[in-house]
């Protein structure tokens, strides 16, 4: 990988890694299909069922607003050997987990982004605006498969969702963020950051640990990492995993990551 790579790696781990946006989804719900039938067997109208059908219309409208760039990610990312751990490519694009605690599922989907790179968003329904809005983005999550990087989402056992980007070594490149909801946004509670800047002249490079951007020890840094990586419950999505104990973490775990297409049709099946 070329040095520059390295330094937009060094900057990005820091500050646009983990942006969050409040961002409303672009496109229109179109929730008219199906919101009429559910009805409880007393021949009553179900407002939870409705509520629901409401909110997997939302999201799929979502989903599908985002089409291009979740296929166009799968394409230009994905097209490598699983001799690299790499989870087969038609599951890694989408999956869904309630990460809100309101008993209603989040749509997270991967998207495209330049440089072998992508970009996770997920999509919340608000009941009182019955719409869905982009409650977390993280940009340049690494994808890039010649340098045996990646990144793995997975979820705790309270829910609170764990991202850890860039497993490329049990010591080195790796970003690992729990993040908790505040009723608005997803928002980063714990974190462990490895930064490495690099200089033209290679003895003149450094490493930064940090906890929670505070500077720590190795051995501080490693010991957050691996509670965050052991704190997780649930597998979502993950992709170029090495690093032994983060790969004994997500060997032992089911993922639920779809495809475009399985997403859609489920979320389809949702909603009639």
């Amino acid at each position: 990988m070329k040095l520059s790579a390295f330094k937009k790696l060094g900057s990005a781990l820091l500050s646009s890694a983990m942006l969050l946006s409040l961002a409303a989804c672009d496109k229109e719900s179109d929730v008219s299909s199906g919101t009429s039938g559910a009805e409880t067997t007393s021949g009553t109208t179900s407002s939870a069922s409705e509520n629901n059908i409401y909110a997997y219309s939302s999201l799929l409208a979502c989903l599908e607003n985002a089409e291009m760039k979740i296929t166009k990610y799968d394409w230009m990312n994905l097209g490598y050997d699983d001799s690299n751990w790499l989870f087969p490519k038609e599951n890694i694009p989408c999956a869904l987990a309630d990460l809100t605690g309101d008993g209603i599922e989040e749509l997270l989907v991967l998207e495209y982004k330049e440089n072998l790179s992508a970009k996770l968003e997920v999509y919340s329904y608000n009941e009182t605006a019955k719409d869905s809005t982009v409650i977390l983005t993280v940009d340049d999550l690494n994808m890039q498969a010649e340098a045996a990087r990646g990144m793995v989402i997975g979820t705790t056992k309270d829910g609170n969702l764990v991202i850890v980007d860039c497993p490329r070594t049990e010591s080195e490149y790796m970003t690992s963020v729990v993040y908790t909801f505040n009723g608005t946004e997803l928002l980063p509670t714990e974190s462990a950051v490895l930064f490495i800047s690099f200089n033209d002249d290679y003895s003149e490079s450094y490493i930064n640990y940090k906890v929670n951007d505070n500077g720590v020890t190795p051995e501080e840094f490693s010991e957050k990492r691996d509670s965050i990586i052991n704190s997780m419950d649930q597998l979502l999505q993950y992709a170029f995993v090495n690093g032994d104990q983060l790969k004994a973490k997500v060997s032992g775990m089911t993922s639920k990551a779809m495809s475009y297409d399985a997403m859609h049709e489920y979320l389809k099946g949702k909603i009639k």
